[in-house]
């Protein structure tokens, strides 16, 4: 009984303490102490794991015999994890406001300003629209891919967990790009934000040599990580034919996540929100069109199609300089 209720429990938790630690860890990494940022990450790690050998085994291995008594199974990795992700969030925590001390404000301290407000909805409302759509579109997507057997779901499932892994350096070019294009506009330093910009390209294309070079060369090891020696030859392929495919195509989702990042940093949601719409609704409309019928390769095709897509309605409106007249009038 007790497993079932922290199963029904502890999932909610857990999410809601993730939330809490990656905002504050971005508010510490935006401050300019990556270093602190990535210490508190580290730490969480660290104690998670030894916690969740206690919790899960009743004590820590040794030579192959566990030293202690009886564990709580499952649910003690869940709260090991909990309680890594609040001890990450508080140390967040207490380095952010520290280093806030450190700036003089203008004005008085008031615990809520309406323009401040407004001004942060303006932002979130568009990125919550996009990532709970995204949401949904990949639930579509996956009962599309459902619908070829449990095998080849193991596979594509296998596939989307490395993916998962080599999207993480063109996400985290998106967020630092984001955060170097609004300091830099806050500084009237538009030329700066161009030329990191620039940069960013060359960053997106190593990444992206390396990480084909990588699924090319490593594709079998790595699916047969997630699905081990019950593996299928049906799952097996699948994975391998999903993995060797998108390889090749990584630079366009770095090029995406850096334009992006610029818009999102200089506050130009309207078109953000539209490209990453469009990015999704192309990867539904041709897994649900095209995979019934032509197979499901279509599902992984459709991925560098939407990719490409919101990367040139992103490049688009950052070609128009909108975003940077559009800071320009609000400075004037």
């Amino acid at each position: 009984m007790r497993d079932q209720r922290d199963a029904k429990v502890l999932p909610g938790q857990n999410k809601r303490m993730t939330e809490m630690e990656n905002a504050i860890g971005k508010r510490v990494f935006d401050s300019g102490k990556t270093a602190e940022s990535t210490d508190c990450i580290c730490t969480s790690h660290d104690y998670r794991q030894s916690v969740s050998a206690i919790l899960y085994h009743g004590g820590f291995r040794s030579s192959g015999k566990v030293r202690g008594g009886a564990g709580i199974g499952v649910a003690g990795v869940a709260w090991a994890t909990l309680m890594a992700q609040g001890i990450s969030a508080a140390c967040s925590a207490m380095i952010f406001f520290g280093e806030m001390k450190r700036y003089e404000g203008k004005g008085s301290r008031e615990l809520f300003n309406k323009s401040e407000f407004f001004n942060m909805t303006r932002i979130a409302l568009p990125s919550i629209l996009q990532q709970s759509t995204v949401s949904i579109g990949m639930m579509l997507v996956q009962s599309v891919v459902n619908s070829f057997g449990a095998q080849m779901l193991a596979g594509f499932s296998a596939g989307m967990r490395v993916e998962s892994i080599c999207v993480v350096p063109m996400a985290a070019m998106g967020n630092v790009m984001s955060s170097y294009t609004a300091q830099n506009i806050g500084a009237g330093r538009y030329d700066r934000v161009r030329k990191g910009y620039r940069m960013g390209y060359a960053i997106v294309f190593s990444f992206a040599a390396i990480l084909c070079l990588w699924l090319e060369t490593c594709y079998r090891p790595l699916i047969g990580m997630f699905l081990g020696d019950e593996g299928s030859l049906a799952a097996f392929q699948t994975g391998t034919e999903y993995l060797r495919f998108i390889g090749w195509f990584f630079a366009l989702i770095g090029l995406k996540m850096i334009t992006d990042g610029v818009l999102r940093g200089a506050g130009d949601m309207n078109m953000f929100t539209i490209a990453n719409l469009v990015n999704l609704g192309i990867r539904v409309l041709i897994a649900v069109t095209c995979a019934p019928r032509w197979g499901i390769a279509f599902v992984w095709m459709a991925v560098p199609v939407g990719w490409l897509a919101n990367y040139l309605i992103s490049f688009g409106e950052y070609r128009t300089g909108k975003w940077h007249l559009r800071q320009e009038m609000g400075r004037s």
